[in-house]
């Protein structure tokens, strides 16, 4: 692989598909104000009081679900003196980069081996261009959230286990170390860790270790994926929880209907369903066919799979199920998203990671089906364009709107712009956008992007302004609902989260009945529980001072904490 990706070709492309990279991150460069919760957590470590959002004497609180996101910005900020508002997106770019290169490097393992050096100069131009040309790949290079790093840590995890017959020697460190990482990086990363320990118990009766010295060595490949009980003893230890508190403050109950819009709303606008699927279905059919009438090609595949079986079935069919462990996991992880959590509140984040599978499964798909390498590279261009023409279209009409005005529940209907029939087509996206924005489900990037320029530039500048007028106090405490910025600016107050991000007792509130269900947006703290602490900023629909006739003492804060606890609804006290 080395001479192949040395070749002036292909050392062209990749520097070319990077150059087009950093310009698509420069053009969709972003903080989101949910990325200035972490930097707050950041912020109190290095003041002493370790990752909480309010110091003490209040209780500390998870709200941040990115633990070794925060730790590597933490780190950054301590030894490169590079604060995580600048270092953010400058490694989401770095991941993003690296995803590019490993994708790239899927690609060649994707052909066959007797044709590598001859197709991939060939393919990897229309992969790239498939990458550098998704907006959504491109939306997270930036963001100031944790995306970019796990969507390359799921790469790197997907390609640890679909190579594990090139790299026997390897597989097992790299998934393990991939998905511990993955874990420590999203909540969600469990699945993946889970998935690990099955395909290393798959790999075990496919190849059962010759001696016991083989054995204490597979188990040492895996020792990394200790760092989960030892993060959950962490996070019990000092949250007194095993799941972080952003899950009772925006999980309730599954959501299937927004769930599938989302899906809808990403297959439509990205064509997902004119190539690769198809292409998938037919290689499915013919590895069905493969058992019957021994086809030739997918019996090949076939037969590298079951290489290390042996002769008996139950290792054969070990062998089997461990490669299709990393394409029932990411499904797996799929309907996680759709059917249980009902989508994302960011703009297709959750599906960001398959940007750099998609065209790789279309173009293995066409490589084992033997279509030609012209007509093959057509198609992926194809996909490439038809990946592009309804999202960039969105990006240009919004890209002008720069005032909040212009952008709350921003939702452009596309089908005026094409005519008959894409007009039609993309009808139908409008109406399931249309449903998604009332739900608050999969709101634009040039949304959040607005949302957060407004707050750093018009609500950071009142809210200090407002706070230097306050005479000095102990225990200063603002009330907010959109909480990043607010928290970030105000670091020496404490926050109350109205939306229970960052809020123990708000995060386990029970959901108003009726009314429209909102992502992320549904629990609000009454008036009667923030007012105990008596604030002295408000930060709803506007800043407001609000005069302290006594003294918030520690003590107070303490018993308050403790009286609130003790009265939530006793089905949401624990996980």
């Amino acid at each position: 692989m080395s001479q192949a990706f040395t070749r002036p070709s292909v050392v062209a492309t990749l520097l070319a598909a990077m150059l087009l990279l950093v310009i698509g991150w420069e053009i969709h460069y972003f903080l989101t104000d949910d990325a200035y919760i972490a930097f707050r957590y950041i912020l109190n470590r290095r003041q002493g009081y370790g990752y909480t959002w309010n110091a003490p004497p209040f209780l500390p609180v998870e709200g941040y679900t990115s633990f070794m996101w925060v730790v590597l910005l933490d780190a950054i900020w301590s030894m490169l003196d590079i604060g995580p508002e600048r270092a953010s997106c400058a490694l989401s770019l770095i991941f993003s980069c690296g995803s590019l290169l490993l994708g790239s490097a899927l690609v060649f393992h994707s052909l066959p081996s007797h044709a590598r050096s001859r197709e991939f100069s060939a393919y990897l131009p229309v992969y790239a261009l498939c990458l550098v040309s998704n907006r959504t790949f491109l939306m997270w290079t930036s963001s100031g959230l944790e995306t970019a790093l796990f969507n390359f840590l799921v790469l790197v995890w997907f390609a640890s286990l679909v190579l594990h017959g090139t790299y026997r020697r390897r597989w097992i460190l790299m998934a393990s170390l991939a998905a511990a990482l993955l874990y420590l990086t999203r909540p969600d990363g469990l699945l993946f860790a889970a998935a690990t320990i099955g395909a290393v118990a798959l790999h075990w009766l496919a190849d059962p270790p010759a001696s016991r010295a083989s054995k204490v060595q597979r188990l040492g490949q895996t020792l990394s994926l200790l760092a989960l009980p030892a993060h959950l003893a962490f996070r019990y230890t000092t949250y007194g929880e095993l799941l972080p508190n952003t899950y009772y403050a925006k999980y309730s109950q599954p959501w299937p209907e927004s769930g599938l819009h989302y899906l809808t709303s990403f297959v439509l606008e990205y064509g997902l369903w004119l190539i690769p699927l198809p292409a998938l279905v037919v290689l499915g059919w013919l590895a069905y066919r493969s058992r019957t009438d021994g086809d030739p090609g997918l019996q090949r595949v076939l037969g590298r799979l079951s290489a290390i079986a042996g002769e008996t079935a139950p290792r054969r069919q070990a062998a089997v199920l461990l490669w299709a462990v990393p394409f029932a996991t990411l499904l797996a992880h799929l309907a996680y998203y759709t059917i249980l959590i009902g989508g994302d509140h960011f703009e297709y984040r959750v599906y960001s990671h398959l940007a750099p599978l998609l065209p790789l499964a279309l173009i293995w798909s066409l490589s084992r089906l033997r279509v030609r390498v012209l007509p093959a590279i057509s198609m992926v261009g194809a996909f490439a364009l038809a990946a592009a023409v309804f999202p960039w279209t969105q990006w240009m009409l919004a890209r002008d709107r720069l005032s909040r005005e212009e952008t709350h529940e921003l939702h452009i209907p596309l089908a005026p712009f094409f005519p008959e029939p894409l007009k039609s087509y993309a009808a139908l996206l409008d109406e399931h956008r249309s449903w998604l924005v009332d739900h608050y489900v999969g709101l634009r990037h040039q949304e959040h992007k607005v949302f957060c320029e407004m707050m750093l530039t018009h609500y950071a500048p009142s809210l200090r302004e407002h706070a230097a007028l306050l005479p000095a106090m102990k225990n200063p405490v603002l009330v907010a609902r959109s909480v990043g910025v607010a928290g970030w600016t105000l670091p020496e107050f404490h926050v109350i989260d109205t939306a229970g991000l960052n809020d123990y007792v708000v995060a386990r509130l029970p959901t108003p009945e009726g009314g429209v269900r909102l992502m992320a947006h549904e629990r609000l703290a009454p008036p009667q529980y923030w007012l105990g602490f008596d604030p002295t900023l408000i930060f709803l629909e506007r800043v407001e001072i609000r005069p302290r006739p006594h003294p918030l003492t520690d003590a107070r804060i303490r018993e308050l904490e403790a009286r609130y606890r003790a009265a939530l609804p006793e089905p949401r006290r624990d996980p």
